[in-house]
């Protein structure tokens, strides 16, 4: 086998082990979410209340340094709530049943990244999601516990047909 070879295949085991991990924090952020009764809260359609339980999410979620956090009920025009534009966009593949993944990106000099959670009733239908953004140090961690001992993971973003930028960095190469 060539190197080559050898480093695709250390990738993309990495790239499942953080994918595994990714969906472990999405499960339980999905229970917590169910927990804190958002899903009655998207079925009544009670949107004043929304802000309320995000915030004792956030508060009672600490540990996960959820930076901010917004519910979207589905069928929302996405494009008059301000949101970014990859955020509209992933919304919009989500609502389509497509799987979406985190995005990273800086905000006034602050390395953040954002989860979009489906939220479903006890039919397993689409009422919204919940986008969680979060500090940095949280995918930072996650990355962690997939490094490799062969040196550094680049966790890197592909925006449309443009080339993969590094969203973040572990460890040293």
């Amino acid at each position: 086998r060539h190197t080559s070879q050898i480093v695709n295949e250390l990738a993309q085991q990495q790239a499942q082990s953080l994918n595994q991990q990714l969906q472990k924090l999405q499960s339980t952020l999905s229970t917590q979410i169910q927990a804190f009764g958002l899903t009655d809260l998207l079925l009544q359609g009670d949107p004043a209340n929304f802000q309320a339980q995000i915030e004792k999410l956030k508060t009672d979620s600490a540990d996960l340094k959820i930076k901010n956090a917004r519910i979207i009920p589905k069928g929302s025009d996405f494009s008059s709530i301000g949101l970014r534009f990859s955020q509209i966009d992933r919304l919009r593949q989500a609502e389509q049943g497509k799987q979406v993944y985190p995005e990273a990106y800086e905000d006034n000099g602050q390395k953040l990244f954002d989860l979009m959670i489906p939220v479903k009733d006890g039919s397993n239908n689409l009422l919204g999601f919940a986008l969680l953004v979060f500090d940095e140090h949280v995918l930072r961690a996650i990355l962690e516990q997939v490094k490799p001992a062969t040196g550094e993971t680049v966790l890197q973003q592909r925006f449309g047909s443009g080339r993969p930028r590094a969203a973040l960095r572990n460890g040293t190469g």
